[in-house]
Parts: structure tokens; sequence; C-alpha cells
């Protein structure tokens, strides 16, 4: 029954979920994130990128981008928060 009930809550809320991908902004921030982190970790793609590093490894994040995503995070959870 504990797995049931989810199931069955993500089964009811399948046309809402849809109407809510249907809008161009949600798939277009997801395919822009899921690129940087695919640019910034791939080998033969970051190669060509700068770093600002200490050790000049380009397909690590350097500082100031851990700053940014640790940033937003903190603003991403604390809207769900209040959110709800």
């Amino acid at each position: 029954m504990a797995v049931l009930a989810p199931v069955l809550a993500l089964l009811y809320s399948v046309p809402g979920l849809c109407r809510w991908l249907a809008r161009p902004y949600y798939p277009l921030s997801a395919l822009l994130a899921t690129a940087f982190l695919l640019v910034r970790k791939v080998p033969p793609l970051c190669q060509g990128l700068p770093s600002q590093r200490e050790d000049g490894n380009p397909c690590d994040f350097d500082w100031r981008e851990v700053e940014i995503l640790m940033f937003l995070s903190a603003i991403v959870m604390m809207k769900n928060r209040r959110s709800s």
C-alpha cells in the first residue's frame, strides 16, 4: 500500500504535468542546464574552455561556478519552502 499510493498520485497528476511541460520555459531551462553540465564536464567539449582553477583542469568547476550553483540551490530551496 505504501508503494501504491505514490504511483496512483503520479498517474492522477500526469495531465497537469503534461500541461506544465507543454510550456516552452521549463523544457528549455532543463535543456540549457543539461547543456551546461555536458559542456563543462565531458572531456572533448571542455578542453577548450577557459578555467581559473589553480590546477588548470578545465573539466572541473572553478570556485566561482561552485558559489553560483550553491547560491542558486539556496534560492530554489527557499522558494520551494515558501510555496508549500
